[in-house]
């Protein structure tokens, strides 16, 4: 299955520092094809998505536009998530703590 649809993919490419050269290179695609996907001028298949998502560490999903995923995360909050799942349970309730009563000077 494939389609013409907007996407974010130039949005997590720029994010996570990737030129259209290296990420075309790691999905097996030329530059100036992932360009016109990216700019929804080719049809993005399934799988292709796939190989992208996973160059880019990311779930397919947040490869969508925000339209048809509303609940996708931008890259920071992205990276955010990321960080936040590796941090110490005693480090997270220290950080809720100063979220819910922060310390104004």
């Amino acid at each position: 299955m494939s389609v013409v649809l907007p996407n974010r993919i130039r949005e997590w490419r720029i994010a996570k520092g990737m030129s259209l050269v290296t990420l075309s290179s790691q999905i097996g695609t030329t530059p100036d094809a992932l360009s016109q996907i990216e700019r929804g001028h080719r049809r993005l298949h399934v799988w292709r998505m796939t190989y992208i998502a996973k160059a880019l560490k990311i779930p397919v999903a947040q490869l969508l536009p925000w339209e048809q995923n509303p609940q996708s995360l931008t890259p920071p909050e992205w990276e955010f998530l990321q960080l936040w799942r590796k941090i110490s349970s005693e480090n997270k309730a220290v950080l809720e703590e100063l979220m819910l009563h922060p310390v104004i000077h």
